[in-house]
């Protein structure tokens, strides 16, 4: 089954509309696991930049502790305090940003004693020299111990930010991968919806040329078709199933003498003075042929007299007429087809009339026929009976004709000779 235009676009924008959804869908999802990568890459930044914070305020605790031993300056005691709490508080982060990791929660776990021993070293020395400033010996005493400490403490600094690293690389890894993915899928379902676009554009033009193209061939048999009508001598009347007229050609305009006015069905007898073949009768409504027509009845060569407003002397004419019926044979009107016969209606009624009055002549005249009998020397003729008559009696009693009485040259001399000498011999 061939689609129709509407269905076809309908179709391909349809197509369109699911692949615009299918990259939001897919640039939505893509952007969700961009988000997230990008969030566990800055997770892993920010573990790292704590754990180098850590490791700074260490280093920074170790520094104000050496300071405070060279200069026995009270600032460098409180500063070392307050670096001292900076380290509690960069373990305390470490160990909520590393929530969900087990292992780091184990490094973190096995470091903050080492970190704990560490600092309470550091306070030690500072409150040995506050008491004995002079105690080298014990001052030496806890750098050793620290110097074992720091090592350790440096280690499970950079085996924890190793992993870390790791974690780092394999999530940036994760994020380039899934950028490039949603790039590719991005870029596939562009191309497709650029592909199904042109294709509706493609279908689209086609349809168009080809329905210009159908509506040219369509008005140039329009064109032909209202020629044929335009000079047909035949009236062409056309009605919808209301007897509204919607088509009629110029020959309808000459037969009706101006354009055919709407009326409705039951008042056409009146209205176009519509009459049967005695001239006296009106056609009811019911029954003049373009009701007939729009019933679905067909009507040839029906003769009609019309004698109306624009018909006063009153015309014959000839009436066909045909249902216009849809693929469904359902009716939508009908079409009339009138020819004007009134000139050879009034030539056969003028045939008629001398017809019948020649038979009427021919009935009046009464002629002779077959052997008459006639007399060799008196010219009497015997009639049926066996009488002998004169012959001017017996013609006048068997035709129409009378006799008036003369004389020819030849009888005239034979009675009167005497006229001889005056005419001559």
């Amino acid at each position: 089954m061939r689609l129709s235009l509407r269905t076809r676009t309908n179709l391909v924008f349809a197509l369109a509309l699911a692949t615009l959804g299918a990259i939001g869908w897919v640039s939505f999802e893509n952007g969700r696991l961009l988000a997230r990568n990008d969030a566990r890459v800055s997770h892993t930044h920010e573990v790292l930049e704590r754990s180098a914070r850590l490791n700074s305020h260490l280093a920074e605790s170790v520094a104000l502790r050496r300071g405070y031993l060279l200069f026995g300056d009270a600032k460098f005691a409180e500063a070392f305090s307050e670096a001292s709490r900076s380290v509690s508080a960069d373990l305390d982060e470490l160990r909520r940003l590393t929530a969900d990791n087990p292992e780091q929660l184990h490094r973190l776990g096995a470091l903050q004693p080492l970190i704990q021993s560490r600092l309470s070293l550091l306070q030690q020395s500072i409150e040995a020299y506050r008491a004995d400033p002079g105690n080298r010996a014990a001052q030496a005493n806890y750098s050793d111990q620290g110097t074992g400490l720091r090592e350790q403490i440096s280690n499970q600094i950079a085996e924890f930010e190793n992993v870390e690293n790791s974690l780092l690389q394999e999530r940036s890894a994760s994020e380039a991968a899934s950028l490039r993915l949603a790039l590719r899928g991005f870029a596939i379902l562009c191309l497709s919806v650029f592909i199904v676009l042109a294709l509706a554009v493609w279908i689209v033009n086609r349809e168009l040329t080809r329905r210009a193209r159908a509506e040219e061939a369509l008005a140039r048999q329009e064109r032909l078709l209202q020629s044929i009508l335009d000079n047909i001598s035949d009236a062409v009347i056309v009605a919808d199933a209301a007897g509204k007229f919607v088509l009629f050609n110029p020959a309808a305009l000459r037969l009706h003498g101006g354009p055919p006015f709407d009326a409705p069905l039951e008042n056409w007898p009146e209205a176009f003075g519509l009459y049967r073949a005695d001239r006296l009768t009106p056609i009811p409504a019911s029954e003049t042929p373009m009701a007939r027509a729009i019933r679905g009845e067909s009507i040839d060569g029906e003769e009609v007299f019309v004698q109306s407003h624009q018909q006063r002397e009153g015309r014959w004419q000839l009436v066909s007429g045909r249902p216009l019926n849809d693929e469904q044979g359902r009716c939508h009107g009908g079409v009339l087809v009138v020819r004007d016969i009134d000139d050879r209606k009034r030539a056969e009624e003028e045939r008629g009339r001398l017809i019948e009055e020649l038979r009427q002549a021919l009935a009046s005249v009464k002629t002779l026929s077959g052997l008459l009998p006639i007399c060799a020397s008196c010219k009497k003729i015997r009639d049926d009976r066996g009488y002998w008559n004169q012959i001017e009696s017996y013609i006048r009693d068997h035709s129409e004709a009378q006799f008036t009485h003369g004389l020819c040259p030849d009888c005239l001399i034979q009675l009167y000779p005497e006229l001889r000498d005056r005419h001559g011999s």
